[in-house]
C-alpha cells in the first residue's frame, strides 16, 4: 500500500509519519548535502531541514520503520545520522540524475514485491542500474548488497549514479500492525510505504500492481530443532568469528552485514512467523555461505566459523548451496 505526500512542509511531515505509521519512507526530492534535505514552507518556498531534525525525528519512528530512502543529491550524510536510529538506510553520495533514482527504485520495489528482503532488494535495484544506465563491458561485475566502508569499483556505472546502503550494526526490532500480526505474508517485512517529495514516482506496477499475494504458514509447535536463545547466540558467534578472520575487509563487511539482517529476522520470530522467519534468515546467510566458501583456507573461517554455520542450519532446518 503506497501513501503519496506531495509538497511536503516540515510539520507535513511529522504528521504524516503519525498518521500513515509507515514501514518504508521514500523521499524524492533536492539534498544540500551537510544544509540537510529540501522540504517547503507555508509559502510554498524552499525549506531546508537539518540533518539533526530529521535524525531526530525518524528515531521517535524506529520501532517502526523499516527501511528508509533518499533519493536526493548529496544524501549521504543524512542517511549516515538517520541509520543510527532506522535499520536500513540508503542515501546518494554525489548528485544523482533522475533516471537513475527512478530505475533503482524500479529494481528496488520490484524485488520486495517477490518477497525478498530489503539487503537483497537494494542489490537488485544496484544491478538494475548496471543492466540499464552501465556502459557495455566484457568484464564480470560482482554486485555487493553493503558498501559501508570502501567505494565500489565495479562495472563502468559513474559512481555518483550508485546509492550507498547503511545497515544500522544493532537493529531494532520492529513492531508489528495489529492487522498483519495474526496473518504473516510474504511481504510482510514491507508493510505500508510512504512517499514524500513532488517528483515521486514509484508507481503500482513496480510492486505488482494490484496483485496482491498472501500465503498462510503453519506453524508446527512440535518442532523440536528452534531455539531462538541458540539461534541468536549462535548468530553473533559467527558475526564476531567473521569480524577476527583474516581476510578482504570489504567482504567481512558483506558477510558482517548479512549476518545482521539474520539476527534482526530472529529476533523478532514468534510461533506465528516461525517459518516465514527462517525463509528470511535462510535468504541473509546464502550471501554469507558464499564468502565463507571463498575464504575457506583462512584458519579462523575453516576450522571454527564452518562449524557454527552448521549448527546455525540445522536450527533453521534450510541446506545452502
Amino acid at each position: 500500500m503506497i501513501e503519496t505526500r506531495l509538497a511536503v512542509r516540515p510539520k507535513d511531515l511529522q504528521s504524516a509519519l503519525l498518521e500513515v505509521k509507515p514501514r518504508i519512507v521514500h523521499f524524492c526530492g533536492h539534498g544540500e548535502g551537510e544544509g540537510g534535505l529540501v522540504l517547503q514552507n507555508d509559502s510554498g518556498q524552499p525549506h531546508l531541514v537539518s540533518t539533526e531534525a530529521l535524525a531526530d525525528l525518524f528515531r521517535h519512528f524506529s520501532h517502526q520503520i523499516e527501511c528508509v530512502l533518499l533519493n536526493a543529491c548529496y544524501s549521504q550524510v543524512q542517511a549516515e545520522e538517520i541509520g543510527k536510529h532506522i535499520n536500513f538506510v540508503i542515501g546518494m553520495r554525489q548528485s544523482i540524475l533522475d533516471r537513475s533514482a527512478i530505475v533503482f527504485s524500479e529494481g528496488f520495489y520490484g524485488a520486495l514485491g517477490a518477497g525478498e528482503s530489503i539487503a537483497k532488494a537494494y542489490e537488485f535495484g544496484r544491478n538494475r542500474i548496471h543492466l540499464e544506465l552501465g556502459e557495455g563491458s566484457s568484464q564480470p561485475r560482482k554486485l555487493e548488497p553493503v558498501l559501508t566502508e570502501a567505494e565500489s569499483s565495479e562495472g563502468q556505472v559513474p559512481q555518483h549514479l550508485i546509492p550507498r546502503f547503511f545497515i544500522n550494526k544493532n537493529p531494532t526490532p520492529i513492531e508489528q500492525p495489529e492487522e498483519l500480526s495474526a496473518m504473516p505474508t510474504e511481504s510482510e517485512s514491507k508493510g505500508n510505504t510512504i512517499s514524500f517529495g513532488k517528483n515521486a514516482s514509484v508507481s503500482g506496477d513496480v510492486v505488482g500492481g494490484d496483485q496482491t499475494k498472501t500465503t498462510i504458514y503453519k506453524y508446527d509447535e512440535s518442532d523440536p530443532k528452534f531455539s531462538q536463545s541458540e539461534l541468536l547466540q549462535l548468530l553473533k558467534e559467527l558475526k564476531s568469528c567473521i569480524k577476527q578472520a583474516s581476510f578482504d575487509e570489504d567482504e567481512k563487511d558483506i558477510a558482517t552485514g548479512q549476518i545482521a539482517g539474520a539476527i534482526y529476522e530472529a529476533k523478532q520470530t514468534t510461533p506465528e512467523n516461525l517459518v516465514a522467519k527462517k525463509d528470511k534468515i535462510g535468504k541473509y546467510l546464502q550471501e554469507t555461505k558464499t564468502i565463507l566458501d571463498r575464504v575457506k583456507d583462512v584458519e579462523e573461517i575453516g576450522t571454527k566459523a564452518f562449524l557454527i554455520f552448521q549448527k546455525i542450519t540445522g536450527i533453521i532446518g534450510i541446506s545452502f548451496s
